[in-house]
């Protein structure tokens, strides 16, 4: 048998589980929605140069044709060359925290390559 003092905190707890669950809904607060809505990435066309930087361990960039930097995340080795003229298609990540720290973090998904007159391997791959 439950003594008073142990059954009012007992109480106390499943009034507090009831009260939460009747006030929680199906439908989506506008926190969650916004939450959601940064959650799903556009994607995007850029047009540019592909270079290596030959810092911070060396890494991929595009410098694009408006004059923005991108770093260049998940290009295939099949890009990774100096001088490359491309268009590339993927998601900016903004909020991407890189050891680079150089342009916007730019996931790749998609790369059509425009001018490979003067693409060559990069300055790593030459020493």
């Amino acid at each position: 048998m439950l003594s008073k003092f142990m059954a009012l905190p007992l109480l106390l707890v499943l009034f507090a589980c009831e009260n939460h669950a009747s006030h929680s809904s199906s439908a989506p607060s506008a926190q969650s929605e916004n939450t959601m809505a940064s959650t799903i990435k556009q994607q995007v066309q850029l047009t540019g140069t592909i270079e290596y930087k030959n810092f911070e361990g060396g890494f991929y960039a595009l410098e694009a044709k408006d004059g923005q930097s991108y770093l260049l995340m998940d290009l295939s080795s099949r890009y990774q060359r100096h001088g490359l003229v491309v268009e590339v298609t993927g998601q900016l990540q903004p909020d991407t925290i890189t050891f680079q720290q150089y342009g916007t973090p730019f996931k790749v998904e998609a790369v059509t390559i425009l001018d490979d007159s003067n693409a060559r391997k990069s300055q790593a791959d030459q020493l």
